[in-house]
């Protein structure tokens, strides 16, 4: 009996043993949380929706109104879409608000959103994203998700437009599945002539955007030099290793309408952000003006809610090939962990930083000029109506006192 005891003992502590290496084999090979949620959308439940009336719903926000457009010079807000995704939990939303909302997004503001405060001021709505599923896979329910998360967007943009545009000029700017909720939000708002005289770029990052979306020539055309403004600039970052490029061959985009669709990525536009154009040619890291990180810990005398952000000059160079940027980082502190963050950068790490600041800056100072020159101003809004109780004028039929 007691043998069979001992060898019994040895068969649950062999099995604790390879469970163990299975875990520790799955960590070290970074293999991906779940998706999506085990329930489909309509049996989950939905997060509250944002009340973008109150700056609680806002990442950023000028707590002043900056000078209207009918003043000098005219003035460029940035519209700022976060990148969404990450692993689910019991819903196909992510909260747009409380603790539940994502720990990073202190790093995204900063690490990703920082790029465009030298453009003007910034503003960059929470949102009830959609999860990684709905990035990766397509379906009813992925499709449910994505639209929630939109119908946040385009609630958050009117009424911006409605109360602290006036007249401004834009740069729209959204990062991975808020690169395709920007590409739509361009579609659905910026439509009139005026509205696209006042773009001064749309920057939509590590997302596919379609070449159909710039073919008609009364859409934005595709930046093509460093300086152009009223045009869209895009890529979708691969990264480059010894043996390829690991990219998959579709992802989902914004359909004509109201639908979700899988685009070929070889179909899409890229922009490399070293050099501002679409050639195959090579950019190397010399030309690379920095990529940033969120450091960790924070300086000491930072705020407790913005990471200290280092820059990294000359850190990696990169290609347009097959619609897609080919990214190869030579820089060491900037390498991902694990086998799966080399298809899922990290959102505290922002390749092209100082590349993004220097650009945007540029093409909000020339939109600026041009629209001082050539645009005609938007009036200044009337003063408050003033009610006049008794009139000082008499007339002669007036009785006199």
């Amino acid at each position: 009996m007691l043998s069979l005891l001992k060898e019994r003992r040895r068969v649950i502590a062999a099995g604790v043993a390879l469970l163990i290496a299975v875990v520790g084999a799955t960590m070290l090979l970074g293999r991906p949380p779940p998706l999506g949620p085990g329930s489909e959308f309509a049996d989950t439940a939905v997060p509250l929706a944002p009340d973008y009336t109150s700056s609680d719903a806002w990442l950023a926000r000028p707590k002043l109104k900056p000078p209207g457009a009918w003043e000098r010079p005219w003035g460029v807000d940035v519209f700022f879409i976060a990148p969404g995704g990450g692993p689910s939990g019991a819903s196909w939303n992510h909260p747009a608000a409380g603790p539940e909302a994502g720990a990073e997004s202190s790093e995204v503001l900063h690490v990703h959103a920082g790029a465009f405060d030298s453009a003007g001021a910034l503003y960059a709505p929470r949102y009830r994203s959609a999860v990684l599923a709905a990035e990766r896979r397509s379906g009813a329910d992925e499709t449910a998700s994505l639209k929630l998360a939109y119908s946040d967007i385009l609630a958050a943009f009117d009424r911006y437009m409605a109360e602290d545009n006036q007249g401004r000029a834009l740069v729209i700017a959204g990062v991975s599945q808020g690169a395709m909720h920007a590409a739509r939000l361009i579609r659905d708002r910026v439509s009139t002539p005026t509205a696209r005289e006042r773009l001064v770029a749309a920057y939509l990052i590590d997302w596919p955007v379609s070449l159909d979306l710039l073919s008609s020539e009364n859409d934005l055309p595709a930046c093509a030099s460093a300086d152009q403004f009223s045009c869209v600039i895009a890529w979708r970052t691969t990264f480059r290793t010894d043996s390829d490029a690991r990219t998959p061959d579709f992802a989902p985009v914004w359909g004509p309408g109201d639908d979700v669709q899988a685009a070929p990525i070889r179909s899409a536009l890229c922009v490399n952000p070293l050099n501002w154009g679409s050639s195959e040619a090579l950019a190397p890291r010399t030309v690379h003006l920095g990529a940033a990180r969120a450091a960790q810990p924070a300086a000491p005398d930072a705020p407790a809610d913005r990471p200290t952000i280092e820059l990294m000059p000359a850190s990696v160079s990169a290609r347009c090939r097959d619609g897609a940027l080919e990214l190869a980082i030579e820089n060491e502190a900037l390498k991902p962990s694990d086998l799966w963050g080399k298809t899922s950068p990290a959102s505290r790490v922002n390749a092209f930083y100082q590349d993004i600041a220097v650009n945007v800056g540029g093409r909000a100072r020339s939109a600026s000029a041009w629209l001082d020159e050539h645009a005609r101003k938007p009036a200044p809004p009337l003063p408050p109506v003033q009610t006049i109780v008794d009139s000082p004028i008499r007339t002669p039929i007036d009785p006199v006192p």
